[in-house]
């Protein structure tokens, strides 16, 4: 998943006047610069999108993100891995299912507010640091593990991908354009305030 900033320097006389006293390659490095400062910002945007919406803590999704790769040339972009693999049901706060405590199906809450059962299902706290599990067949196994959406799949195609890309987007646009803008002051000596 990658994202294409586009910087605009519209309505910043200042800045434009400013730009006119600088050499081609320090505009080129100030966006690099730029670019860098974002992408180190970025797994924290993604972290902080998902944690809106899905019940995990953003420390713990922001874990299954890779370190950011920005691509060089006339439109630089950053690329951003996460993890396909399903989250566990563990970071989705189940309740319930608990033998000889409470007899009801455990329940995971996917989406904040919302809390969804699952038949058959049970967690022991003692065992695999109190994951859920469900049974698969009619007798006590086999057994699988209870499982969220992946990362990757929240942002590329899950119910709230669109909600989640546009607060990475606003959030990145921002952060794009403030550091070149702050690079191009540093560069400039004086002739941009």
């Amino acid at each position: 998943m990658g994202f294409n900033p586009t910087i605009k320097f519209e309505g910043m006389p200042e800045l434009q006047k400013g730009l006119a006293h600088l050499s081609g390659r320090a505009v080129d490095q100030a966006i690099a610069s730029g670019f860098r400062s974002t992408g180190k910002a970025s797994p924290g945007y993604m972290a902080q999108a998902m944690a809106k919406v899905y019940t995990p803590k953003s420390g713990d999704l922001k874990a299954m993100i890779k370190q950011p790769k920005i691509t060089g040339g006339p439109a630089p972009t950053i690329e951003i891995d996460a993890s396909a693999a399903p989250i566990s049901g563990r970071l989705f706060k189940p309740l319930q299912g608990v033998r000889h405590q409470n007899k009801k199906n455990v329940s995971i809450a996917v989406f904040k507010g919302k809390r969804t059962s699952r038949a058959r299902g049970f967690r022991n706290p003692s065992f695999a640091k109190g994951k859920p599990f469900v049974r698969d067949g009619s007798g006590k196994l086999p057994i699988s593990r209870v499982m969220g959406p992946s990362f990757h799949n929240a942002f590329t195609g899950g119910a709230k991908a669109p909600q989640l890309l546009q607060f990475v987007h606003d959030k990145g646009m921002h952060k794009v354009q403030q550091s070149v803008l702050r690079s191009l002051r540093a560069k400039s000596k004086g002739f941009i305030t």
